[in-house]
């Protein structure tokens, strides 16, 4: 759920004095990088700087009050005000688990951080939810959303708050359960089931009222998963009874497109959406000629040109990477800072993987899931690949991890392979043959 935020924060200086600022300082343990970028989410961003242990201070009495997101390897949201002085303290191995606040406006974001948590662990579970009927299902997430509207009831109790904070964590509430119900939907709609469910007749009368334009949520996490979850399960009922389900098709992306473009009107939300979805089936795609439809209604759609550029070479690099084609011929360095070309190791069944020193949760998991894979799969070869520019730091965490150093490598140009390989997430992976 990550979006391009491109738009520069007027200039903060941090001895000005004046009720209206907001400060916010605190500590990142064990940072994966010499900052933190603090994005607001309608398109405005600024870069904090960590000093050598981690310690950074950032204020500004030019920051209107909204929802936030700060980054360092991983993603969370704050709520500010003018008048807040927020401490936070991470630690980038269990990021979101370890994220506390304190000082004045603390109250609000803890409440989020937490009420974020809960979800997600109950979201975990959902999978084992969908073998219920849509009655017994809304039954159980109604329950879940109880609780939550209850939290919240006894948090306004306690602390005076601002409607725009309310109207976020209502928003957060409603949208995680009204997205819990898309996803029943689509589990329904991708399997042999989907004729023989029975949804009960107010099952789907949160669609009547759904905000299509709410400026405030426009990136938040919880109104655009949902968002995309619906127009998926949407454009699935225009074409049902011609088809089976098929996400990646180019029938459901075509529609979906167009229900984007009659429904959404804010400009951000609009293009974003619109973006994220023909890079999705670009990335699937495998008809040449269905590709370029895709790309002709999207460039008809689109109202921000500057995409188009991107995507038409997104769609060029994705070309090179479909089934069949030789991957492009890159290169690599080792350990010993020595250049190997990526056709050198394309000896047998090959997987490349993908890491960055950015989210050393991420790096322990994908190779805890690696070794896993090497003893069930002994005829594939797993190649770890590090996208980050610090050659130091990577060999660093290899030797301190005790990984195998015959196995790991660094890309030489990172920001060339990134866009050749279309590595847009970290749990990416390639497969190829002996010939590549």
């Amino acid at each position: 759920m990550l979006l391009t935020i491109v738009l520069a924060l007027v200039s903060c200086n941090g001895d000005r004095s004046s009720d209206n600022k907001i400060i916010i300082s605190g500590q990142i343990i064990k940072p994966s990088g010499e900052s933190v970028l603090l994005s607001h989410t309608v398109g405005k961003n600024d870069t904090i700087h960590l000093d050598e242990d981690g310690f950074f201070k950032y204020s500004c009495d030019q920051l209107r009050e909204g929802l936030y997101n700060i980054r360092h390897g991983e993603l969370q949201y704050m709520y500010l005000e003018p008048g807040d002085s927020i401490v936070f303290r991470v630690n980038t191995l269990e990021f979101d688990e370890s994220l506390a606040f304190s000082g004045k406006g603390a109250a609000k974001n803890n409440f989020l951080i937490n009420q974020f948590l809960k979800n997600e662990e109950f979201n975990t579970m959902l999978p084992e939810h969908f073998k219920l009927n849509p009655k017994e299902f809304e039954k159980v997430i109604s329950a879940q959303k109880e609780q939550n509207n209850i939290d919240l009831k006894r948090f306004i109790e306690k602390n005076h708050l601002s409607e725009g904070f309310l109207t976020i964590a209502q928003a957060n509430i409603d949208y995680n359960f009204y997205s819990q119900k898309e996803l029943y939907t689509a589990s329904y709609n991708s399997s042999d089931e989907a004729q023989e469910i029975n949804y009960t007749e107010d099952f789907y009368t949160y669609r009547n009222t759904i905000d299509f334009n709410n400026k405030a949520l426009s990136n938040y996490y919880a109104y655009y998963s949902f968002l995309n979850r619906y127009f998926d399960n949407v454009a699935y009922d225009s074409y049902k009874k011609h088809t089976n389900y098929n996400r990646e098709s180019f029938v459901h992306n075509k529609i979906k497109l167009n229900l984007i473009d009659t429904n959404i009107e804010n400009e951000d939300l609009h293009n974003n959406m619109l973006t994220s979805t023909v890079r999705r089936y670009l990335l699937n795609a495998d008809n040449s000629e269905n590709e370029q439809k895709i790309i002709t209604l999207y460039n008809t759609l689109d109202r921000d040109t500057s995409d188009q550029g991107y995507i038409k070479q997104y769609a060029e690099n994705s070309a090179k990477i479909n089934a069949g084609n030789k991957i492009p011929n890159l290169m690599l360095v080792n350990l010993s800072n020595e250049s190997v070309m990526l056709s050198e190791l394309k000896k047998q069944l090959t997987v490349l993987y993908f890491w960055s020193g950015k989210n050393i949760k991420h790096v322990k998991e994908i190779h805890s899931r690696v070794a896993e894979l090497k003893s069930k799969f002994p005829e594939y070869n797993f190649i770890g690949i590090n996208t980050d520019n610090n050659f130091k730091d990577w060999k660093k965490i290899v030797l301190n991890s005790g990984y195998n150093d015959t196995s790991e490598y660094q890309f030489e140009n990172t920001e060339r392979a990134l866009k050749e390989l279309l590595i847009n997430s970290s749990n990416k992976a390639l497969i190829t043959d002996k010939n590549g």
